[in-house]
């Protein structure tokens, strides 16, 4: 593995325990020395048979995997959750959507959230959501 990949060994075998991973491989360039801050990580994974994920649950997993999503700093709009690496708070994201705005329009109005961030939120949101709804449910 590339020096500028650090994985606990202990944490992921715990996380792959944890999600019925059978087995993982990291490939791409993380193990390359070409491997970069512009880089992702490419993961494939081979599930327990009866453990396979639907989509909602495979975006959770990559959730717990990625960095941050959201940060709460005192220092950053006095708490308020906002993007990580931004100041744009997450609540800007539901309120262009619940007055039917597209992503699209919010994506353009605030420049440093990525797409990618701006849909793992809601991946995020919509998987915690279905959950709650499904233990109520039962």
């Amino acid at each position: 593995m590339n020096s500028q990949v650090s994985v606990s060994k202990p944490a992921l075998a715990a996380f792959c325990r944890a999600h019925g991973i059978k087995r993982l491989a990291i490939f791409g360039s993380a193990p390359r020395e070409d491997f970069g801050p512009a880089s992702d990580i490419d993961v494939l994974v081979e599930f327990e048979p009866d453990r396979t994920p639907g989509l909602l649950g495979i975006a959770g997993m990559e959730g717990t995997m990625t960095d941050k999503l959201i940060e709460r700093n005192p220092d950053i709009l006095w708490g308020t959750p906002v993007f990580a690496g931004t100041r744009v708070p997450v609540r800007a994201l539901m309120d262009y959507l619940e007055a039917g705005d597209l992503l699209d329009e919010f994506l353009d109005h605030f420049p440093t959230v990525s797409r990618s961030q701006a849909i793992a939120v809601l991946q995020r949101a919509t998987a915690l959501l279905l959950g709650e709804a499904n233990e109520a449910a039962a």
